[in-house]
């Protein structure tokens, strides 16, 4: 245990006190000078008391008590099988080290707190914006296309308690698509958290999912209409695919694209 001081220049008005005792032992008075060693005693103590106070002292103490935060993360570029897996490992790590507080950090294009992962298995994770309402995020649920990493660990940073041992356990990819992880990296040493990267397992090599449709801005009636499919993968290029469209139930005439 040690301390510190925030504001350590405003010691150098300690110096006063030798001036308040020379000016209390030469005062002509009639007080004894027993009266005046009291006198000079108090106000030398009182000095001191104000000036410790807007010195701003930190009184820096050892704890036990660990305060962590889990990370997940649940966007498409992450294997669904690694996300149970990952909420597996994080309740065996509650069950053998019990730490004094922890949470659970589910997060994507947007990040939400929960308890615990019995919380973050009730939450709705949507594919796209439109999916989770108008803001980005639906009833609790987390949208899947995209990743913000700086945003996951900001909030990380906020679940965390003061006066603990703090912990981030950091389960993605890595794959950020918002944000940059490089901007939180100075908060982080501020508040003294330590951040524990486990890489994600990414989607295997059959996976592909649809990234996105195009569609003109102007349709008219019994026209024909280009509708532009992007698909995506992160294991192997697509050099070819085939979009099939529906309306109200008829198949619409489509060709493949490379």
């Amino acid at each position: 245990m040690n301390i510190s001081f925030d504001a350590p220049w405003v010691l150098t008005l300690l110096l006063v006190l030798p001036l308040i005792w020379a000016v209390a032992l030469r005062t002509r008075t009639n007080l004894s000078r027993r009266h005046l060693a009291v006198v000079a005693t108090v106000r030398s103590m009182a000095l001191a008391l104000i000036v410790m106070a807007l010195a701003q002292p930190v009184w820096h103490g050892t704890t036990r008590q660990i305060s962590v935060v889990y990370a997940l993360d649940v966007s498409r570029s992450v294997a669904a099988e690694f996300v149970e897996d990952a909420m597996q490992w994080i309740d065996t790590a509650q069950q053998q080290y019990a730490p004094a507080h922890s949470r659970v950090v589910v997060f994507a294009k947007q990040p939400a707190v929960v308890a615990d992962t019995a919380a973050a298995r009730a939450l709705q994770i949507v594919e796209s914006t439109s999916e989770g309402g108008a803001n980005g995020q639906g009833a609790g649920g987390i949208v899947q296309s995209a990743t913000d990493v700086e945003a996951a660990l900001d909030e990380s940073l906020g679940a965390l308690t003061r006066d603990s041992v703090k912990r981030i356990v950091l389960l993605s990819d890595g794959n950020e698509t918002n944000g940059s992880v490089a901007n939180v990296f100075p908060r982080l040493k501020q508040a003294g958290a330590r951040v524990f990267a486990l890489p994600a397992k990414p989607y295997g090599a059959g996976d592909v999912w649809l990234d996105g449709i195009e569609v003109p801005e102007r349709l008219r009636s019994n026209e024909p209409v280009l509708i532009e499919s992007k698909c995506a993968s992160l294991a192997r290029a697509i050099r070819r695919h085939r979009c099939r469209c529906r309306a109200e139930g008829s198949p619409w005439h489509a060709r493949p694209r490379n």
